[in-house]
């Protein structure tokens, strides 16, 4: 699923973002591969580049994002574009990259000086994507949220298709992390939305115009609660139609 939404210039990126996954493999994403085959590091990076931004390819995003985290001696342009990629990826549902960037996130809140940098990436990150109608807001979720959405399971993540289908390491993490109780409700909830919004977006990909609008109103009902036969049976029609859409 491939959409065009806006342009994002930030850190010497001018790109177009595109919110939805596409399971198809395209031109700069092989030739990115091929640079890396052949040990030519910078062209990779460059091809990369253009097939994680103008392809929304996650595997990309995720390459990029450990390529900056992992170079030496970096600066500052680098961990922003390590954020920029470990958050785009996380997005598209990429459990290595949510598993990653919860663990980035939980490094960065242990000192004052990271704080800063992430209080500056998330600062950039708004101020290019404030156009309201923008699905995708640059919302950084919480590292808890991340890992809960990296451990589930492939038939919990159909309506945003990932290579990526669960991370074991979420699972370990989780057994041992501390969240108070009445936080660890108000994440859940974040990342039901997170989902919820996901599950709207692929709607609005694959189904046509009076389907969606349908679907909408049946699983998001504007007044009074949906029903749960009628919202099984909406939601079973779009996986139906998101199988058809990804054959």
């Amino acid at each position: 699923m491939n959409k065009v939404k806006s342009i994002l210039k930030f850190y010497g990126f001018s790109f177009a973002v595109i919110l939805l996954t596409s399971p198809a493999a395209f031109a700069q994403c092989v030739a990115g591969q091929t640079a890396l085959n052949a040990g030519n590091t910078e062209q990779a990076v460059a091809d990369f580049s253009q097939c994680a931004i103008n392809e929304n390819d996650e595997e990309a995003q995720f390459w990029l994002a450990r390529f900056y985290q992992n170079k030496q001696n970096p600066d500052h342009k680098d961990t922003m574009k390590m954020l920029l990629f470990y958050h785009l990826a996380a997005e598209n549902g990429n459990a290595n990259a949510q598993v990653a960037l919860a663990k980035v996130l939980l490094k960065m809140d242990s000192d004052e000086t990271s704080r800063e940098t992430l209080a500056s990436y998330m600062n950039q990150i708004q101020e290019v994507m404030k156009n309201k109608n923008m699905p995708f807001k640059g919302e950084m979720l919480h590292p808890y949220v991340l890992l809960i959405l990296a451990q589930e399971d492939a038939d919990q993540k159909w309506y945003y298709p990932t290579t990526q289908k669960a991370n074991n390491e979420a699972k370990v993490i989780l057994q041992t992390y501390q969240v108070p109780a009445e936080k660890k409700a108000a994440l859940l909830r974040t990342g039901s939305l997170w989902k919820q919004r996901k599950m709207q977006e692929t709607a609005r990909e694959v189904l046509s115009v009076d389907d969606y609008e349908k679907f909408m109103n049946t699983v998001y009902p504007q007044q009074g609660r949906a029903d749960a036969f009628a919202r099984q049976r909406a939601t079973d029609y779009l996986k139906e139609r998101v199988e058809e859409y990804l054959k």
